[in-house]
């Protein structure tokens, strides 16, 4: 009965997704509405998407994993975000989005020049296809860790379904699923925290059991233990290496698109603040369901038959003390999560081959670039193609015995070629040459290959318990010689073309000129976003709180009331988002509201 129930749940909420997509699909006129929102996007609207684009189901699993082991030093991880935000909203975001251009090898070509742009462009295919496939692996993790699905058989399932939506929806019903998603989200994980503090005697209850269980020296937030292992430890270096990589990252100009959908540059910081504010509320109640999994219920955990079963640590908490009815919502807002990552990258992936790519292979052969709505249909196709690409590697990933997620996070970390430094110092240094940061990357890139490979052990079933090629080490080297290789260019400034000097003035004269959104994009449909999201939120919420129904549950928290919690949250959200866009209602352009 239960699972059945759960069933009906998964099965609503996909067809919910689907009817979101379809409806802001009628807001796609060309690739510019496809892409980045034509715009429009408000910031609310931005700034959720923004936050739930940074997590997935690796949260979830590979994170969790690491609470598992090591307590709380994965919030070093989220807080590093929340950082990388808080310096978008101080600084970078309202320039980025004053750059006025729809992908971050745009961006290159503008500051660095189209040599640099297309190393950028195909290497990202790369990364962005690997990352989601990390993030398809991840969430067939938890489903299998809820439900026992097979993980394979998950991962053809989930890949095709956020195929297909990815494909109908673009930028549009990516931000409006990711803000609808976010809604469930963030109650229902506040709900498991409270659960997992209530389960364990809230906070006296839970550090008397960590001292009890003999765990204070590896819950410590710095850790002084030894891992027995050949890439990871949790010392004060690993903090540093992931705080630094997290910061660049997070504002380097590859980064830049995630503003690009807003309105202008005021909206732009709004919505950095608002995913700088929810990362950080989420490093708090997300790591506390893992602690608790290692606390209480380790047996089931270390029983689940995956690659790193510390990964199921958050589901089997889940399971354990959810209300009848509500793991298969976590569940599915947890995919929704996912499928944001996802969605965001194909679609990312796809504005690149319109934007970047094709341009020049067309020239070559003397041919035109299609029109707006030809661009579109490339971009479609590209989603199909790159979405099936991403199922193979995440079924090659998920037969890696003895590899979790949060391994592979940290292989891609040294592998990838290092373009976060130059794209960040670029900003900021004006004088160097146009080869600068092309050069930075490909010298840098063979480093993390060495550390790699060199910290692994020859001998067959010996641990490294002691080994000097850390991942962090990997990491700080890479940081270090990126930035010091991009500033000794700087001398060869003076035989740069004045073409280029040209080039460089002009790119940071239009990232410091504020948007004029009436001149430059035209009327904003806010109202229609509020109405239309405010409506799908209120819909949610009343079928969300129909679980209390279910025969079973209780009065107490961790019953009824906990899903009229969550339902009610978000009910009240879509009530005042479709109060707030009728009143503001104002005549918007036919062919940006689908009731028109």
């Amino acid at each position: 009965m239960e699972q059945t129930i759960e069933f009906i749940i998964i099965a609503a909420y996909l067809l919910l997704l689907v009817t979101v997509s379809l409806v802001f699909k009628k807001f796609n006129q060309d690739s510019n509405d496809y892409f980045r929102n034509g715009c429009r996007g408000t910031w609310w609207l931005i700034g959720t998407s923004v936050f739930m684009t940074t997590f997935s189901a690796w949260t979830f699993t590979g994170a969790a994993g690491v609470s598992y082991n090591a307590g709380w030093t994965v919030t070093i991880i989220f807080l590093s975000n929340s950082l990388g935000f808080l310096f978008n909203a101080v600084y970078l975001a309202p320039r980025y989005r004053q750059l006025r251009m729809t992908t971050s090898a745009e961006v290159v070509r503008k500051r660095f020049g189209p040599t640099t742009e297309q190393y950028v462009a195909y290497s990202g295919f790369v990364f962005y296809a690997y990352v989601a496939a990390l993030h398809l692996y991840g969430l067939s993790i938890f489903t299998s860790a809820i439900f026992g699905f097979d993980i394979e058989s998950t991962i053809l399932v989930i890949g095709v379904v956020v195929v297909i939506y990815s494909m109908i929806g673009g930028s549009w019903a990516v931000k409006a699923t990711d803000f609808l998603q976010s809604l469930i989200l963030i109650p229902i994980t506040v709900l498991v925290a409270i659960l997992s503090l209530k389960y364990v005697g809230w906070g006296s209850g839970m550090f008397g059991m960590i001292e009890a269980q003999g765990l204070n020296e590896h819950f410590k937030f710095i850790n002084t233990v030894e891992f027995s292992d050949e890439m990871i430890d949790f010392s004060i270096y690993w903090a540093i290496a992931v705080t630094l990589e997290h910061v660049i990252s997070y504002n380097s100009l590859s980064s830049a698109p995630r503003y690009f959908a807003t309105k202008d540059g005021r909206d732009a910081r709004k919505a950095a603040w608002l995913a700088c504010i929810l990362m950080t509320i989420g490093s708090v109640i997300w790591i506390i369901p893992p602690i608790v999994a290692k606390l209480c219920f380790s047996q089931e955990v270390e029983a689940m038959n995956i690659a790193s079963p510390a990964e199921s640590a958050y589901a089997i908490t889940s399971l354990n003390l959810l209300p009848l009815g509500m793991s298969g919502l976590i569940a599915v807002a947890i995919f929704a999560a996912t499928m944001s990552s996802m969605d965001s990258g194909l679609n990312g992936n796809s504005a690149t081959l319109v934007k970047n790519i094709l341009p020049p292979l067309l020239r070559l052969r003397g041919r035109k670039m299609p029109s707006p709505k030809g661009q579109l249909r490339i971009g479609q196709v590209w989603t199909l193609l790159c979405g099936a690409g991403i199922i193979f590697i995440s079924l090659y990933l998920s037969r890696q015995e003895g590899k979790g997620i949060f391994r592979f996070m940290l292989i891609l970390g040294l592998l990838i070629p290092t373009s976060q430094v130059p794209l960040l110092l670029g900003l900021f240094i004006r004088k160097v040459p146009s080869w600068s940061a092309l050069v930075t990357m490909i010298m840098v890139w063979p480093v993390g290959l060495f550390m790699y490979f060199s910290g692994k052990d020859v001998v067959k079933d010996v641990p490294l318990m002691h080994d000097p090629h850390k991942w962090h080490w990997g990491i700080l080297l890479k940081l270090g010689l990126a930035a010091a290789i991009f500033m000794l260019t700087m001398p060869f400034w003076k035989y740069a073309s004045p073409k280029y000097k040209a080039q460089v003035d002009d790119f940071f004269r239009t990232m410091n000129t504020p948007v004029d959104f009436e001149q430059e994009v035209g009327e904003a449909n806010d109202s229609s976003q509020e109405r239309i999201l405010g409506f799908f939120a209120i819909v949610i919420g009343v079928a969300i709180c129909l679980i209390m129904f279910v025969p079973g549950n209780g009065w107490g928290i961790d019953g009824r009331l906990g899903i009229l919690f969550v339902g009610g949250s978000v009910s009240l959200t879509g009530l005042l988002f479709v109060f707030a866009g009728y009143r503001s209602k104002k005549p918007i352009d036919k062919g940006t509201d689908p009731k028109s």
